[in-house]
């Protein structure tokens, strides 16, 4: 359930860097900000209790969902999580079962939805940001 928000963008960075434009730079400070788009959705449409009864957490499911605040970098491979891994032992560990269902639980997924919705605006905010480095590098 951690969905991956990935980009490769080989052909891109290569066509960037012969121009002389860091683009490198400009993703990893502008990729948290697109994933806090998905991730904030993803909150919003996490079941919460009217009042949170749990006698093991103080937080909401939707007030605990985790979220890398930096970028991993593998080349031009550009990756950044957030949810629960399907080891995950942490005091929401039923996420799961609510995203992915059970064997006698249908699912009610938050964040694949979450990231459906929203992956274009956050590819919007990166399409900005380089955007706006490359025009700053042609003044």
């Amino acid at each position: 359930m951690a969905c991956k928000f990935e980009l490769d963008l080989n052909d891109f960075i290569v066509a960037s860097k012969k121009m002389g434009v860091n683009v490198d730079k400009v993703l990893k400070e502008k990729l948290p900000d697109a994933i806090k788009i998905m991730h904030r959705e993803a909150e919003l449409n996490a079941p919460r209790a009217k009042k949170n009864r749990s006698k093991y957490t103080s937080a909401h499911l939707a007030d605990a969902i985790p979220c890398q605040d930096k970028a991993s970098v593998n080349g031009t491979y550009y990756q950044i999580k957030f949810g629960w891994e399907k080891v995950d032992n942490s005091e929401h560990y039923y996420s799961k079962f609510l995203e992915w269902g059970t064997s006698k639980m249908l699912a009610r997924p938050f964040i694949e939805p979450a990231v459906r919705k929203k992956s274009k605006e956050a590819l919007n905010l990166l399409y900005k940001a380089v955007e706006k480095e490359v025009e700053r590098f042609g003044k």
